[in-house]
């Protein structure tokens, strides 16, 4: 996600956050409108194209973390560091199309255990 974000922050330095915000609005509205399916390839599209006009030194950055965290060679962290830029790609789509989920949500999520919860906020010793 990180190097998605900083692809458009560079590409949009020059610009005032206001317009970054609009940009952001208008691209929301237009996710909106398409399917989920198309909205995710869109997604996915924008990711790897983000992926290719990121600076080296940002891939060489990703790369360098998940060899440091992760312990991987440099081949195998190159594949986790834009196989993760990709994936963040989707979920950006995804959180672009939240005023469309929010109205179906329920269709979308399940709750395992929400007795537990319940339970719990209507016990009379939660808090101590």
């Amino acid at each position: 996600m990180w190097g998605i974000m900083l692809v458009i922050v560079e590409m949009w330095e020059g610009v005032g956050m206001d317009m970054m915000y609009y940009v952001l609005l208008v691209m929301s509205r237009v996710a909106c409108l398409m399917p989920w399916w198309v909205c995710r390839e869109v997604g996915r599209l924008v990711a790897r194209a983000a992926w290719v006009v990121l600076p080296t030194r940002r891939k060489e950055t990703a790369r360098g973390n998940v060899m440091r965290c992760l312990g991987a060679d440099a081949e195998e962290a190159e594949r986790i560091s834009k196989a993760s830029t990709v994936q963040w790609g989707d979920l950006i789509f995804e959180v672009l199309r939240f005023p469309v989920l929010k109205k179906t949500m329920k269709e979308h999520v399940k709750i395992e255990g929400l007795h537990y919860l319940t339970d719990y906020i209507n016990s009379p010793d939660r808090n101590g």
